[in-house]
């Protein structure tokens, strides 16, 4: 299984070519400001690279994601059903086990 792991792009995503995977992962800060057409900007490039599965979760610049659970659950029930946002959860894909968390003490 070839897995490609990015993280704190801060809105820069686009400037990364993206290698084609089984699994995409971004592990948080995909937004520098925490504004919420940073994060459609980045699911509208995160779900279009070439990965079978794409996952992420939040970082601590992406309280949008978290001070608005409405608007959150609403762009979840969006995303393609390769597509897995995790936050305190897991998936499983092909027998390995994926588990995410946004929440860091601080610091």
């Amino acid at each position: 299984m070839k897995i490609c792991a990015i993280s704190d792009t801060h809105g820069k995503h686009n400037v990364l070519t993206i290698p084609s995977v089984d699994v995409l992962i971004h592990c948080g800060d995909f937004s520098a400001y925490s504004r919420k057409k940073e994060t459609n900007r980045f699911l509208s490039w995160f779900i279009k690279q070439p990965a079978t599965y794409k996952i992420f979760v939040a970082g601590n610049h992406d309280t949008s994601w978290q001070n608005d659970p409405l608007w959150k659950q609403s762009i979840i029930k969006l995303l393609n059903d390769n597509v897995f946002y995790l936050e305190d959860s897991g998936v499983e894909i092909d027998g390995l086990k994926f588990w995410g968390s946004p929440w860091q003490p601080e610091f």
